[in-house]
């Protein structure tokens, strides 16, 4: 006999997860990963070294076809993204979806503009 809990952050995260109670939540103690532009996928939670890495999909105002755009827009594994413009323009996704990727931190590392400025 299972239940299935939906869980829902302040910091834009949702976890669905299959569990027999609130307990086995805490009993585990798995270690989840935050969501990656580079290694999460678009719906399933991915292993890595015994540890959770979230998908976008899990990310509040990112559906499942925002998700298979962001996963597949990556291309090479060498490409990076130069801006959050550029992420924007290559998946189509909504601002709202770009405001909860920044929420998790998923864009720490991208400038919001492509455009450089020498002053």
């Amino acid at each position: 006999f299972f239940f299935f809990f939906f869980f829902q952050a302040e910091d834009g995260i949702r976890d669905f997860c299959l569990s027999r109670g609130l307990g086995d939540v805490y009993k585990r103690q798995v270690e989840v990963l935050p969501v990656d532009l580079y290694k999460s996928h678009a719906t399933k939670y991915l292993i890595e070294d015994g540890k959770i890495r979230l998908s976008f999909a899990s990310i509040n105002a990112i559906g499942e076809q925002a998700a298979k755009n962001l996963m597949n827009a990556r291309g090479k594994p060498c490409e990076k993204y130069i801006s959050i413009e550029e992420l924007q323009s290559k998946t189509s996704i909504s601002k709202v979806a770009i405001e909860n990727l920044k929420k998790v931190g998923a864009l720490d590392d991208l400038p919001q503009s492509s455009q450089v400025s020498f002053f």
